[in-house]
């Protein structure tokens, strides 16, 4: 790789490759496994297809819970990662920057479709506030750019969408503020306007809520 391709391949993830995220990690990358429990942190090293496939399959299991209202992760996903050879022995290839936007922009697209903000999840682990897009990459980079190799940081960066986070502490994760309109940093305890505060209140858990139903708008 030459020195023009590290510089793009470094621009193409901003703030990439950091040893932590600015957020804590995502809940599901315990919950499912993503990580090996107890392991050494790499966060440079190279990814090959088999973990990007891994990582993508747990994502999709992810959604397809998380998001079951919203229709999950989706047809074109749950088919994408359903025909995933776990055995191929071209898993052990290294996985380039093509393959990773072309695997993560089905879950991206899925995600701005149901009205996640994955611009603000970017931004708040670890991307300048001045990030202006949906992707974690610069959509007018050349083709000729994306056979450049993808570290550990970075494909954890790309999958670090939350459906637990919970900013301002409201009971509401994040994620519902998105896709409802409010403020995932301005605290709403009585979001439904009973008069009764979460988590008291029914509507974060979605039993008999007394929040107009009409905002949770489900896809068909």
């Amino acid at each position: 790789m030459n020195k023009f391709s590290i510089l793009i391949v470094i621009i193409l993830f901003s703030a990439t490759a950091h040893s932590s995220l600015m957020a804590a990690a995502p809940l599901w990358w315990t919950e499912h496994n993503v990580l090996i429990p107890n392991g050494t942190q790499d966060n440079y090293a190279a990814i090959n297809l088999g973990q990007l496939k891994h990582i993508t399959q747990k994502a999709a299991l992810e959604m397809n819970l998380k998001l079951a209202d919203y229709g999950g992760a989706g047809d074109v996903i749950n088919s994408t990662v359903n025909e995933f050879n776990r055995n191929d022995i071209n898993n052990y290839r290294p996985a380039n920057l093509g393959q990773v936007k072309h695997v993560a922009k089905l879950f991206y697209d899925r995600l701005i479709v149901i009205g996640y903000d994955t611009r603000d999840n970017l931004i708040r682990h670890g991307y300048a506030p001045t990030w202006t897009h949906a992707y974690p990459w610069i959509p007018t980079t050349p083709n000729s750019q994306n056979y450049g190799l993808v570290n550990v940081g970075q494909l954890k960066l790309i999958f670090s969408f939350d459906f637990d986070l919970d900013s301002d502490a409201d009971y509401l994760p994040n994620y519902l503020e998105y896709i409802i309109g409010s403020n995932p940093d301005i605290q709403q305890l009585d979001l439904d306007g009973d008069g009764i505060n979460a988590p008291t209140d029914e509507y974060p858990l979605f039993n008999q809520a007394t929040v107009s139903l009409s905002v949770y708008t489900h896809l068909e």
